[in-house]
C-alpha cells in the first residue's frame, strides 16, 4: 500500500489492494473537499512533486517490474489532479497520452525541480563467472 498527499492537503493518493481484476493495486485520489474518490488506474503508484506542480505516477511497481516507467504530469493549477476520464485509465501506460505529460524511461525517482532533475537507483551486478580465485 502506498499513500501520498498533496502538499496542500487537499488530495490523496492511495494504493489499495483490487479486488475485482487481475491486478495487484489500483490507484485512486480522494478529494478531501468534495468527499469524492477518483479512480485512477491499476498496478501504480504515485504522488505530488515538493512545490505541487507536477503529479508523478510510476506504472508497474506492485510487480517489482524492473523495467516500471514513471510519468511525470505538470498540472494546470498547482495542487490539482491532472485532467483524465472521470472512470480513471484503463492501464497506466494512458498516463503518456495526458496533457503535459512526460515519460520517463528510470522507475520510481527522487523528484527535482523540473522533469529533467531527478534521482533514481540502477542496479548492477557483476560475478565471477568460472569461480577463480581473484587476488
Amino acid at each position: 500500500m502506498s499513500l501520498a498527499t498533496s502538499p496542500d492537503g487537499r488530495y490523496l493518493a492511495v494504493t489499495v489492494p483490487a479486488t475485482t481484476t487481475k491486478a495487484e493495486w489500483k490507484l485512486e485520489i480522494v478529494d478531501w473537499a468534495r468527499k469524492r474518490v477518483q479512480p485512477v488506474c491499476e498496478d501504480a503508484i504515485a504522488y505530488w512533486s515538493d512545490d505541487g506542480r507536477a503529479f508523478i505516477a510510476t506504472a508497474g511497481t506492485g510487480k517489482r517490474n524492473t523495467t516500471a516507467l514513471t510519468y511525470w504530469i505538470n498540472l494546470p493549477a498547482p495542487n490539482s489532479i491532472p485532467e483524465m476520464p472521470a472512470n480513471g485509465l484503463s492501464n497506466a501506460s494512458q498516463f503518456a497520452g495526458l496533457k503535459r505529460a512526460r515519460t520517463l524511461s528510470a522507475g520510481i525517482i527522487g523528484a527535482g525541480r523540473t522533469p529533467d532533475s531527478y534521482a533514481f537507483v540502477r542496479e548492477t551486478v557483476q560475478r565471477n563467472l568460472y569461480r577463480i580465485p581473484l587476488r
